[in-house]
């Protein structure tokens, strides 16, 4: 129960209110536990504060590490079963919002969350494309976040699998066709194009063949020279790739 594990939770938000101890400060295993089992086991309705703990211990170096690989697994796979739940209220826009910005900074943690939700990617990258035409601005921007750190994952630590790849030009589809990304969200989404382009090895071969067989370049410059000069920047680096 909430009144159980309330010291445990009282210690970890004193913790992670700290930021500017991340560097120095533990996590102890009796704090994940808690969480995750909050984020397992409480209904949708009711986990988004569970969620919204998960999101800030993921980019605590401690609770991160490569050793808490498994528990990341877990409170991953349950967010994204939390998501696929119909609930009204508050929930409604926290739960997919969280579970957006948790599997964000699960990629800019440590080794263990990281390792954790590319285990997930195409299931993560499908919940994106779910979400993409939230009605919500903070769930869209949340999606056009996670997609930009998977591609910048990808680069960055040696590439990702084709199917990954393109799910992440399936996201970026459906955010363009959406209509309804402010321009914040929109350049995000074209930053994460480009990165999926250059993701080494098959991912970033797979992307280039998918956005050339698709048309990506002409309906990037389109979108682009609705959102200003940066989104034409990054339309014009994509263009430049796809060309080379």
């Amino acid at each position: 129960t909430t009144e159980e594990i309330g010291p445990t939770l009282d210690a970890l938000c004193q913790t992670l209110a700290a930021t500017n101890r991340y560097h120095a400060s533990k996590v102890s295993d009796e704090e994940l536990a808690a969480v995750g089992k909050m984020v397992r086991h409480w209904d949708a309705e009711r986990v988004f504060p569970a969620l919204d703990l998960a999101r800030l211990l993921a980019v605590h170096p401690d609770a991160a590490t490569s050793r808490r690989e498994a528990f990341w697994t877990e409170v991953v796979a349950a967010a994204l079963a939390k998501c696929k739940e119909e609930v009204g209220g508050t929930a409604a826009v926290a739960v997919p919002m969280l579970t957006m910005r948790l599997c964000a900074n699960c990629f800019k943690g440590g080794v263990g969350s990281a390792k954790a939700v590319m285990g997930q990617l195409v299931d993560v990258l499908q919940c994106a494309e779910d979400l993409a035409g939230s009605a919500n601005k903070n769930v869209r921007l949340a999606v056009s976040t996670v997609i930009l750190n998977a591609a910048s994952y990808g680069v960055s630590n040696g590439g990702m699998d084709a199917a990954a790849s393109k799910k992440i030009l399936g996201v970026v589809g459906a955010i363009v066709g959406s209509g309804l990304y402010e321009s914040e969200g929109v350049v995000r989404a074209l930053v994460a194009l480009g990165s999926a382009l250059l993701i080494p090895g098959a991912g970033g071969v797979a992307a280039k063949e998918e956005a050339k067989s698709l048309h990506f370049e002409s309906m990037v410059g389109h979108v682009a020279s609705q959102h200003g000069d940066k989104a034409k920047g990054v339309a014009d680096e994509i263009s430049s790739i796809l060309q080379g």
